[in-house]
């Protein structure tokens, strides 16, 4: 078997996994953070536009309340995000194969 004869060594699929029918909590925790990103933003950037417009005093710390959620929303969106991608790499650390 070698490449100047003409023959290769026949190639094997690994085995089909099983798919399972219920839903893959991968990707609703993935939605989840998306949507925690977009939600965060849409908080953060609406309260800047009020800031920016012009408050009283009465309604600066509301203002500055939303968009500290904003900042929250934004930040935990995109720690569950980077937690979801380094998954693999931390089940593979902590595998004992």
């Amino acid at each position: 078997m070698s490449e100047e004869d003409g023959e290769y060594p026949e190639f094997t699929a690994p085995a089909p996994t099983e798919e399972s029918d219920g839903p893959n909590v991968g990707v609703i925790l993935a939605a989840v953070s998306g949507l925690l990103v977009v939600v965060g933003f849409y908080f953060g950037f609406t309260s800047l536009q009020a800031m920016g417009d012009g408050l009283v005093a009465a309604d600066m710390d509301a203002q500055q309340g939303q968009l500290m959620l904003g900042y929250l929303l934004i930040t935990g969106g995109i720690f569950l995000a980077a937690l979801l991608s380094l998954g693999g790499v931390i089940r593979g650390f902590f595998s004992s194969d």
